[in-house]
């Protein structure tokens, strides 16, 4: 029997033989929880009669496609045509029986416990406490120096561990009223099961020491310390009772177990009888822009009226590299632009930008070209706006050489002015008297691809 395939945090599984599991969703292992003797596997069952297989439903018509629109704005999606009902489902052959789990070996567990072999006197605020000692170290989960950082333990693998520590009192201590101790995560996070206060100190033995023992989450790379303190007088802790120690919930995994034999293949069910394909709907008219839009160079508006708010045209031309691609040609020395017009989608708040460009004339440094937008919004029932002030563009790097690049930034509509759902004209225009647009020469503008979102 496999192990459950949705296991919740905690659940106990129990193998046929009686070996326990428990699941740690945080560290999505099932870790052995206990083991019990099993007895013998009892007698398999008889098998089930093999059910005859049933004949395929013939398959419906398809339905006639729709008759493609012409492009322009987008149209009502058409309606969907009824779905045919779904045939029956073939019942389902006996699944054999699973092989007997292999067991799980218990492996040894990763500890430390720690000891002071000096005193330690406590102070009236937090104070963390040195060992010198390490009594027992197994694994390397946790490790801990007795000569660096002594009030320190190391932990190496994260998981649950099982932490405790002692603390007594000696003769010494006077006019005590309590004594307080406490764990730390890199001595800034509290372990908050790990506060422990004896409100009895006062009577200066042992027995009215501090003992704690919890369980605590701990991540790879951290440390913990234990730390200390009265509310009056001094205290004095001689060498053996001030101890410390912390386990790793988890042993070593033992040997994959054999596999058990495949049960027999249950016979296939009777096919269900193919339902009806329901009609296709009509396809709407398509639309000119989608999501993403692409403008190439023989697609933009020439702003050549004074309607424009830059009236000079970076005019359309054929690439002098390559000619069968057209490009638009901004110049270094006045500033000129190219316009486009499109329905802002709905929902939506953000413009990708992202111009495909190169220099005409491959720089001989690293130089660069500054870009602006435009923009004035077309709403419904209403006046168009003016057009806003520039808004100026990421600067875009332009190394030497003369190969397209590719640039691309997110622009809020409130940046640009826009609003979403309305039809919004644009103008892209080079800024080349500005101190930061150092490319010499002309920049040719490939494509223009628009995201939204």
């Amino acid at each position: 029997m496999p192990f459950p395939s949705n296991p919740t945090n905690n659940q106990i599984y129990v193998t046929p033989l009686g070996i326990q599991y428990q699941y740690l969703s945080q560290d999505n292992k099932w870790l052995l929880y206990s083991m019990a003797v099993t007895g013998n596997q009892g007698t398999t069952g008889p098998q089930g009669t093999i059910g005859a297989t049933g004949l395929s439903g013939a398959t419906g018509p398809l339905g006639q496609t729709g008759a493609q629109g012409q492009a322009g704005a987008v149209g009502v999606t058409g309606l969907i045509g009824v779905t045919g009902l779904n045939g029956a489902t073939g019942l389902t052959g006996l699944t054999g029986l699973q092989g007997i789990t292999g067991l799980v070996a218990l492996g040894d567990l990763s500890l430390i416990e720690s000891r002071s072999s000096v005193g330690y006197r406590a102070a009236t605020a937090y104070t963390g406490i040195n060992f010198d000692v390490n009594s027992i170290v197994q694994g390397g989960a946790v490790t801990h120096s007795t000569s660096t950082n002594t009030d320190r333990f190391l932990i190496n693998q994260k998981g649950k561990y099982l932490v405790g520590y002692g603390l007594g009192l000696t003769g010494t201590a006077t006019n005590l009223s309590a004594l307080h101790a406490r764990v730390m995560i890199n001595d800034n996070t509290l372990i908050n099961e790990s506060l422990a206060v004896n409100n009895n100190a006062g009577s200066h033995n042992n027995t009215n020491g501090i003992n704690n023992t919890f369980i605590a989450d701990l991540s790879s790379g951290s440390y913990i310390s234990l730390q200390a303190y009265i509310t009056v007088g001094t205290s004095f802790w001689s060498a053996d009772e001030s101890k410390f120690y912390a386990m790793l919930m988890q042993g070593i995994e033992g040997q994959t177990g054999v596999i058990g034999i495949t049960g027999l293949q249950g016979t296939t069910g009777v096919n269900g009888v193919t339902g009806v394909n329901g009609v296709t709907g009509v396809q709407g008219l398509t639309g000119f822009y989608s999501t993403n839009t692409q403008i190439f160079g023989d697609q933009f508006d020439n702003p050549v009226t004074a309607d424009w708010p830059v009236t000079g045209v970076a005019p359309a031309t054929a690439d002098t590299i390559n000619s069968a691609l057209v490009v638009r040609r901004f110049d270094d020395t006045e500033e000129e632009g190219v316009g486009f017009t499109i329905e802002l989608p709905s929902n939506t708040t953000t413009m990708t930008i992202q111009p495909r460009g190169r220099a005409q004339s491959g720089p001989t440094g690293i130089s660069a070209v500054v870009l602006g937008m435009y923009t004035r919004r077309i709403p419904d029932n209403a006046a168009v706006s003016a057009w806003s002030s520039r808004t100026t563009l990421n600067t875009l790097s332009i190394p030497t050489g003369t190969n397209f690049q590719y640039y691309s930034q997110s622009i809020p509509y409130s940046t640009l002015g826009v609003t979403a759902a309305q039809i919004t004209q644009f103008e892209l225009a080079r800024n080349g008297a500005s101190a930061s647009d150092t490319l010499p020469g002309d920049w040719s503008l490939l494509e223009l691809k628009l995201g939204f979102n």
